[in-house]
Protein backbone atom coordinates (compact mmCIF):
# COMPACT_ATOMS: atom_id res chain seq x y z
CA UNK A 1 0.00 0.00 0.00
CA UNK A 2 2.98 2.49 0.98
CA UNK A 3 4.36 1.89 -2.89
CA UNK A 4 1.22 2.22 -4.38
CA UNK A 5 0.59 5.80 -2.37
CA UNK A 6 4.22 6.85 -2.97
CA UNK A 7 3.63 6.23 -6.61
CA UNK A 8 -0.03 7.71 -7.05
CA UNK A 9 1.26 10.83 -5.51
CA UNK A 10 4.38 10.77 -8.10
CA UNK A 11 2.23 10.66 -10.87
CA UNK A 12 0.27 13.48 -10.22
CA UNK A 13 3.24 15.66 -10.61
CA UNK A 14 3.70 16.01 -13.90
CA UNK A 15 3.94 13.74 -16.98
CA UNK A 16 7.79 13.73 -17.37
CA UNK A 17 8.21 12.82 -13.57
CA UNK A 18 6.17 9.61 -14.40
CA UNK A 19 7.79 8.84 -17.63
CA UNK A 20 11.01 8.59 -15.31
CA UNK A 21 9.54 6.40 -12.59
CA UNK A 22 8.42 4.38 -14.82
CA UNK A 23 11.32 3.69 -16.54
CA UNK A 24 13.10 2.96 -13.41
CA UNK A 25 10.98 0.44 -12.30
CA UNK A 26 11.11 -1.23 -15.53
CA UNK A 27 14.71 -1.33 -15.37
CA UNK A 28 14.65 -2.71 -12.09
CA UNK A 29 12.39 -5.33 -12.92
CA UNK A 30 13.94 -6.53 -16.22
CA UNK A 31 17.22 -6.42 -14.18
CA UNK A 32 15.67 -8.05 -10.90
CA UNK A 33 17.76 -11.35 -11.58
CA UNK A 34 20.81 -9.74 -11.79
CA UNK A 35 20.26 -7.53 -9.37
CA UNK A 36 18.64 -9.16 -6.25
CA UNK A 37 19.15 -12.57 -4.22
CA UNK A 38 16.45 -14.91 -5.34
CA UNK A 39 14.71 -14.34 -1.75
CA UNK A 40 14.68 -10.94 -2.64
CA UNK A 41 12.63 -11.35 -5.95
CA UNK A 42 9.07 -11.55 -5.16
CA UNK A 43 9.56 -8.10 -2.93
CA UNK A 44 10.85 -6.54 -5.27
CA UNK A 45 8.37 -7.38 -7.83
CA UNK A 46 5.24 -7.09 -5.50
CA UNK A 47 6.96 -3.42 -4.57
CA UNK A 48 7.68 -2.28 -8.43
CA UNK A 49 4.03 -3.55 -9.96
CA UNK A 50 2.25 -1.92 -6.48
CA UNK A 51 4.61 1.35 -7.60
CA UNK A 52 3.62 1.27 -11.03
CA UNK A 53 0.24 1.02 -10.48
CA UNK A 54 -0.04 3.62 -8.12
CA UNK A 55 1.93 6.18 -10.65
CA UNK A 56 -0.64 5.07 -13.41
CA UNK A 57 -3.65 5.72 -11.62
CA UNK A 58 -1.76 9.51 -10.36
CA UNK A 59 -1.06 9.93 -14.02
CA UNK A 60 -4.54 8.99 -15.18
CA UNK A 61 -6.09 11.67 -12.49
CA UNK A 62 -3.34 14.25 -14.11
CA UNK A 63 -4.41 13.48 -17.47
CA UNK A 64 -8.31 14.16 -16.84
CA UNK A 65 -8.18 17.09 -15.07
CA UNK A 66 -10.12 19.70 -16.63
CA UNK A 67 -6.41 22.07 -17.40
CA UNK A 68 -4.52 19.00 -19.04
CA UNK A 69 -7.32 18.54 -21.32
CA UNK A 70 -7.40 22.05 -21.94
CA UNK A 71 -3.58 22.10 -22.81
CA UNK A 72 -4.29 18.96 -24.91
CA UNK A 73 -6.56 20.48 -26.90
CA UNK A 74 -5.27 23.99 -27.10
CA UNK A 75 -1.48 22.44 -28.27
CA UNK A 76 -2.77 19.54 -30.59
CA UNK A 77 -1.26 16.96 -28.52
CA UNK A 78 -2.61 14.17 -30.24
CA UNK A 79 -0.47 15.17 -32.97
CA UNK A 80 3.19 14.40 -30.77
CA UNK A 81 3.32 11.12 -32.10
CA UNK A 82 3.28 12.16 -35.88
CA UNK A 83 6.68 11.47 -38.01
CA UNK A 84 7.10 15.06 -38.16
CA UNK A 85 6.59 15.49 -34.66
CA UNK A 86 9.38 12.50 -33.73
CA UNK A 87 12.00 14.05 -35.29
CA UNK A 88 11.47 17.60 -34.33
CA UNK A 89 11.51 15.99 -30.95
CA UNK A 90 14.65 14.18 -31.31
CA UNK A 91 16.09 17.56 -32.69
CA UNK A 92 15.41 19.16 -29.68
CA UNK A 93 16.74 16.32 -27.55
CA UNK A 94 20.06 16.34 -29.44
CA UNK A 95 20.10 20.12 -28.53
CA UNK A 96 20.05 19.39 -24.89
CA UNK A 97 21.99 16.40 -24.67
CA UNK A 98 24.99 18.73 -26.49
CA UNK A 99 24.34 21.78 -24.08
CA UNK A 100 24.21 18.96 -20.52
CA UNK A 101 27.29 17.58 -21.96
CA UNK A 102 29.20 20.53 -22.52
CA UNK A 103 28.57 22.09 -19.55
CA UNK A 104 31.28 22.46 -17.44
CA UNK A 105 29.86 22.48 -13.75
CA UNK A 106 28.80 18.56 -14.13
CA UNK A 107 32.59 18.02 -13.45
CA UNK A 108 31.70 19.03 -9.74
CA UNK A 109 29.67 16.39 -9.67
CA UNK A 110 32.07 13.36 -10.70
CA UNK A 111 34.57 14.67 -8.37
CA UNK A 112 31.54 14.34 -5.50
CA UNK A 113 31.77 10.88 -6.57
CA UNK A 114 35.44 10.20 -6.60
CA UNK A 115 35.96 11.96 -3.11
CA UNK A 116 33.42 9.23 -1.99
CA UNK A 117 34.83 6.65 -3.81
CA UNK A 118 38.43 7.59 -2.41
CA UNK A 119 37.05 8.01 1.13
CA UNK A 120 34.88 4.89 1.40
CA UNK A 121 36.60 2.00 3.87
CA UNK A 122 35.37 -0.90 5.65
CA UNK A 123 35.32 -1.38 8.92
CA UNK A 124 39.25 -3.51 8.86
CA UNK A 125 40.35 -0.03 6.96
CA UNK A 126 40.37 -1.69 3.74
CA UNK A 127 39.43 -0.36 1.05
CA UNK A 128 36.22 -2.23 -0.58
CA UNK A 129 36.15 -4.23 -3.74
CA UNK A 130 33.77 -2.67 -6.25
CA UNK A 131 30.59 -3.81 -6.99
CA UNK A 132 30.24 -6.27 -9.67
CA UNK A 133 26.71 -5.03 -10.64
CA UNK A 134 28.07 -1.56 -10.55
CA UNK A 135 28.85 -1.46 -14.52
CA UNK A 136 25.40 -2.85 -15.33
CA UNK A 137 24.02 -0.34 -13.04
CA UNK A 138 25.86 2.35 -14.92
CA UNK A 139 25.05 0.97 -18.34
CA UNK A 140 21.55 0.50 -17.66
CA UNK A 141 21.12 4.03 -15.75
CA UNK A 142 22.57 6.13 -19.33
CA UNK A 143 20.40 4.01 -21.10
CA UNK A 144 17.13 4.94 -18.89
CA UNK A 145 18.75 8.63 -19.03
CA UNK A 146 18.78 8.86 -22.64
CA UNK A 147 15.18 6.65 -23.52
CA UNK A 148 13.11 8.69 -20.72
CA UNK A 149 14.72 12.42 -21.60
CA UNK A 150 13.91 11.66 -25.30
CA UNK A 151 9.77 10.70 -24.52
CA UNK A 152 9.90 13.95 -21.95
CA UNK A 153 10.76 16.00 -24.79
CA UNK A 154 8.30 14.14 -26.99
CA UNK A 155 5.63 14.90 -24.65
CA UNK A 156 6.47 18.53 -24.04
CA UNK A 157 7.37 19.40 -27.52
CA UNK A 158 3.44 20.20 -28.73
CA UNK A 159 3.31 22.96 -25.38
CA UNK A 160 6.83 24.25 -26.22
CA UNK A 161 7.57 23.82 -29.53
CA UNK A 162 11.25 24.07 -30.25
CA UNK A 163 11.97 25.92 -27.08
CA UNK A 164 11.64 22.86 -24.93
CA UNK A 165 15.14 22.66 -26.13
CA UNK A 166 16.27 26.07 -24.10
CA UNK A 167 13.02 25.75 -21.35
CA UNK A 168 15.75 23.68 -18.71
CA UNK A 169 13.00 23.55 -16.09
CA UNK A 170 11.61 21.23 -18.54
CA UNK A 171 14.48 18.65 -18.20
CA UNK A 172 14.83 18.48 -14.06
CA UNK A 173 12.84 15.04 -13.80
CA UNK A 174 15.76 13.06 -16.20
CA UNK A 175 18.77 15.23 -15.20
CA UNK A 176 18.22 14.23 -11.68
CA UNK A 177 18.73 10.79 -12.73
CA UNK A 178 21.78 12.19 -14.81
CA UNK A 179 23.28 13.39 -11.40
CA UNK A 180 23.00 10.32 -9.77
CA UNK A 181 24.31 8.45 -12.22
CA UNK A 182 27.46 10.75 -12.19
CA UNK A 183 28.22 10.21 -9.13
CA UNK A 184 27.74 6.76 -9.30
CA UNK A 185 30.49 6.86 -12.04
CA UNK A 186 32.51 9.17 -9.84
CA UNK A 187 32.69 6.44 -7.04
CA UNK A 188 33.34 3.66 -9.33
CA UNK A 189 36.47 5.46 -10.74
CA UNK A 190 37.50 6.91 -7.24
CA UNK A 191 37.26 3.24 -5.54
CA UNK A 192 39.29 1.84 -8.33
CA UNK A 193 41.67 4.52 -7.37
CA UNK A 194 42.13 3.56 -4.55
CA UNK A 195 42.81 0.08 -4.53
CA UNK A 196 45.09 0.23 -7.90
CA UNK A 197 47.23 3.47 -6.78
CA UNK A 198 46.87 3.55 -3.39
CA UNK A 199 50.02 6.35 -3.30
CA UNK A 200 48.30 8.31 -5.84
CA UNK A 201 45.02 8.47 -4.31
CA UNK A 202 45.69 11.77 -2.18
CA UNK A 203 46.50 13.90 -5.01
CA UNK A 204 43.47 12.65 -6.35
CA UNK A 205 42.02 13.44 -3.45
CA UNK A 206 43.23 16.96 -2.59
CA UNK A 207 42.44 17.34 -6.47
CA UNK A 208 38.79 16.20 -6.17
CA UNK A 209 38.19 18.65 -3.09
CA UNK A 210 39.93 21.55 -4.80
CA UNK A 211 37.72 21.33 -8.29
CA UNK A 212 34.44 20.94 -5.62
CA UNK A 213 35.38 24.03 -3.75
CA UNK A 214 35.81 25.93 -7.03
CA UNK A 215 32.82 24.96 -8.63
CA UNK A 216 31.13 25.75 -6.15
CA UNK A 217 32.71 29.15 -5.66
CA UNK A 218 31.97 30.06 -9.53
CA UNK A 219 28.22 29.39 -8.82
CA UNK A 220 28.09 30.87 -5.40
CA UNK A 221 29.02 34.09 -7.52
CA UNK A 222 26.41 33.50 -9.95
CA UNK A 223 23.96 32.80 -7.56
CA UNK A 224 24.86 36.32 -5.10
CA UNK A 225 24.44 38.35 -8.86
CA UNK A 226 20.95 36.28 -9.14
CA UNK A 227 20.00 37.67 -5.89
CA UNK A 228 20.63 41.04 -6.34
CA UNK A 229 18.42 40.86 -9.59
CA UNK A 230 15.91 39.32 -7.72
CA UNK A 231 15.19 41.93 -5.34
CA UNK A 232 15.41 44.84 -7.70
CA UNK A 233 12.83 42.64 -9.97
CA UNK A 234 10.67 42.25 -6.84
CA UNK A 235 11.09 45.38 -5.69
CA UNK A 236 9.85 46.63 -9.08
CA UNK A 237 7.16 43.98 -9.38
CA UNK A 238 5.54 45.18 -6.04
CA UNK A 239 5.59 48.58 -7.40
CA UNK A 240 3.67 47.89 -10.85
CA UNK A 241 1.32 45.52 -8.72
CA UNK A 242 0.13 47.89 -6.56
CA UNK A 243 -0.57 50.41 -10.07
CA UNK A 244 -2.17 47.97 -12.03
CA UNK A 245 -4.14 47.05 -8.86
CA UNK A 246 -5.23 50.79 -8.88
CA UNK A 247 -6.24 51.13 -12.32
CA UNK A 248 -8.21 48.33 -12.09
CA UNK A 249 -10.21 49.50 -8.98
CA UNK A 250 -11.13 52.37 -10.57
CA UNK A 251 -12.46 50.60 -13.96
CA UNK A 252 -9.79 50.66 -16.48
CA UNK A 253 -10.12 47.68 -18.74
CA UNK A 254 -7.19 48.43 -20.82
CA UNK A 255 -3.44 48.48 -18.66
CA UNK A 256 -0.07 49.15 -19.09
CA UNK A 257 2.30 46.67 -18.19
CA UNK A 258 6.19 46.87 -18.51
CA UNK A 259 7.77 44.04 -18.48
CA UNK A 260 9.72 42.75 -15.60
CA UNK A 261 12.90 40.64 -17.88
CA UNK A 262 14.93 38.11 -15.41
CA UNK A 263 16.92 35.17 -16.86
CA UNK A 264 14.71 33.06 -18.81
CA UNK A 265 11.43 33.89 -16.93
CA UNK A 266 7.91 33.96 -19.35
CA UNK A 267 6.92 37.70 -19.16
CA UNK A 268 3.82 39.18 -21.28
CA UNK A 269 5.18 40.92 -24.60
CA UNK A 270 8.78 38.81 -24.34
CA UNK A 271 10.25 36.67 -26.55
CA UNK A 272 9.33 38.96 -29.39
CA UNK A 273 5.72 39.35 -28.65
CA UNK A 274 5.39 35.88 -29.99
CA UNK A 275 4.30 34.38 -26.66
CA UNK A 276 0.42 35.83 -25.62
CA UNK A 277 -0.47 33.43 -23.46
CA UNK A 278 1.47 35.22 -20.06
CA UNK A 279 -0.35 38.95 -21.60
CA UNK A 280 -3.69 36.66 -21.48
CA UNK A 281 -2.78 35.47 -18.05
CA UNK A 282 -2.36 39.11 -16.30
CA UNK A 283 -5.17 40.12 -17.85
CA UNK A 284 -6.93 37.76 -16.17
CA UNK A 285 -5.31 37.73 -13.02
CA UNK A 286 -6.28 41.70 -12.61
CA UNK A 287 -9.55 41.25 -14.43
CA UNK A 288 -9.34 43.21 -17.26
CA UNK A 289 -9.86 43.08 -20.62
CA UNK A 290 -6.17 43.37 -22.11
CA UNK A 291 -2.87 44.44 -21.10
CA UNK A 292 -0.83 46.89 -23.48
CA UNK A 293 3.36 46.75 -23.59
CA UNK A 294 3.85 50.18 -21.13
CA UNK A 295 7.70 50.09 -22.19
Amino acid sequence: MAAFAIGAVLGTLSEETSVVALTLLAVTLLLGRRLFLNGQLAFVRTWCAAAGAGILTGTAVLLTSPGSRNRRTRHHADSMFSPEALAASMRGYVHILHTVMTNWQYLGVIAIGVLIGLLVRRADGGVPRPDRRAPLLLVTGAAAVLFSGYVCTVITYPAFGPSVATSNRLWNDYLFLFLLLLVGAGCLLGNLTARRYRRGAGPVAVGAILACVGLTAVLAVSLRALETEMRVRSEAWDSQDHSLRKQAAAGATALAYTPLVISKMSEPFGNGGKRLWPASCVATYYKAEKITDGA
